[in-house]
């Protein structure tokens, strides 16, 4: 009797000392649950910025989701920085997400990405689409500046093909701007402009004139040149002619014989008179 109590009591002390000694390891497995739990429900999106630091600091990055919580993130990126979003995805259908950049006027931006997701890459995005949970994603956004140029055109009326070139000049915000240029009706230039305000700049063009044209700069006066703008305007000139080139030898004999006749006429008056 006393041999069954002893091998009673040993028992419970067994399942005692086993009992603590899977205290903490069930801990830690409950632990562990939960972060699976949440990443078997949500997707995850890395975006990775590429940015020229000479053209902007900081990138802002938005990144918009369907049938996804939350359904809208933005963040500030360094312009070499890296964000990782993650939304939780409901239901099994899958959600569409777009991440864009949120850029200036006047720039260039590329985008690449892959992932889990079904993607597709335009110059507005990178759109992802069947986004289900566990989807790793992943979008890089490229940014080069874009260059701002002024095209002039030279228009002749009146012109016989042989004028000569015409030196013209450009002002943006009253200031004088790169170096003149020679243009002729088969010869347009361009000048290349810094534009960084994001409200653009005014502009004009204006030529050096002479006696043998009169010039027309409306088309090429006050335009607003915004950044990353591709513009161009026309100078019009209408040659100018002598009257006296206009006659021919035959007219220019025509007018001698006229005015000695009214000469001769005149005489004549005068001699009747006295």
């Amino acid at each position: 009797m006393v041999q069954m109590v002893r091998k009673g009591i040993l028992q419970v002390v067994c399942f005692l000392v086993l009992g603590l000694s899977l205290a903490p390891k069930l801990g830690s497995e409950s632990q562990t649950l939960t972060p699976n739990f949440a990443q078997a429900t949500s997707a995850r999106f890395t975006v990775d910025a590429r940015v020229d630091q000479v053209i902007l600091a900081q990138l802002d990055v938005r990144l918009s989701c369907d049938s996804a919580t939350p359904a809208q993130q933005q963040v500030t990126l360094d312009f070499d920085g890296t964000h990782e979003f993650t939304v939780s995805v409901q239901g099994t259908g899958g959600a569409a997400c777009t991440l864009v950049a949120l850029l200036p006027t006047g720039q260039n931006v590329t985008y690449v990405g892959d992932g889990g997701s079904v993607i597709e890459l335009d110059d507005q995005g990178c759109h992802y689409t069947g986004v289900s949970a566990g989807h790793a994603n992943f979008c890089q956004v490229r940014v080069e500046k874009k260059a701002t140029r002024l095209t002039v055109y030279k228009k002749w009326i009146g012109g016989t093909g042989e004028e000569p070139n015409v030196n013209i000049h450009l002002t943006c915000n009253h200031q004088t701007q790169g170096a003149p240029l020679w243009i002729n009706a088969d010869s347009a230039q361009s000048w290349e402009l810094e534009v960084s305000d994001p409200n653009g700049i005014r502009c004009s063009v204006y030529e050096d004139e002479d006696e043998t044209f009169r010039a027309d700069q409306s088309d090429c006066s006050n335009l607003l040149i915004m950044p990353g703008a591709d513009e161009a305007c026309t100078l019009v000139n209408t040659k100018v002619v002598k009257r006296i080139e206009t006659l021919n030898r035959y007219g220019l004999g025509a007018m001698i014989l006229v005015m000695l006749t009214a000469g001769l006429l005149a005489i004549k008056k005068y001699l009747d008179n006295t």
